[in-house]
């Protein structure tokens, strides 16, 4: 396996990468941490592409990131029991309020724009 890209890291099974906005007035760094997901060559591209100055760009739709939720996180984290409740809150209040073919960008800017508050792009994990 070859060397990955100064600047671009492996934490668990995911790869980041550190972007760096710049200085407060106090003379500290401004860093972000984003996440490029857990397949190398798409973690790759994704690098280089913010690397050369664009913002990542969420292409994924509030369906498919629910059913990735699903798969992925409520199995390791959640017993039995909410395991099954977090299935069905998706499916009465997540799929019928914002649709399966809205994406998250979309989702974030309405609700900060009706005021409900800013929905973070990344967890403060």
């Amino acid at each position: 396996m070859s060397k990955l890209p100064s600047g671009m890291r492996r934490r668990g099974r995911c790869y980041i990468m550190r972007d760096r906005k710049g200085l407060r007035a106090d003379g500290k760094r401004i860093d972000r941490w984003i996440n490029l997901g857990t397949d190398r060559e798409r973690a790759e591209a994704e690098f280089y592409r913010v690397r050369g100055g664009g913002r990542p760009v969420a292409r994924i739709t509030v369906g498919d990131a629910a059913k990735r939720w699903l798969a992925e996180y409520v199995p390791t984290r959640r017993n039995e029991k909410n395991r099954r409740d977090a299935a069905a809150r998706v499916r009465i209040y997540l799929a019928p309020r914002l649709g399966e073919g809205r994406s998250v960008d979309y989702v974030r800017s309405r609700s900060a724009s009706i005021g409900v508050g800013s929905i973070p792009s990344q967890s403060s994990r």
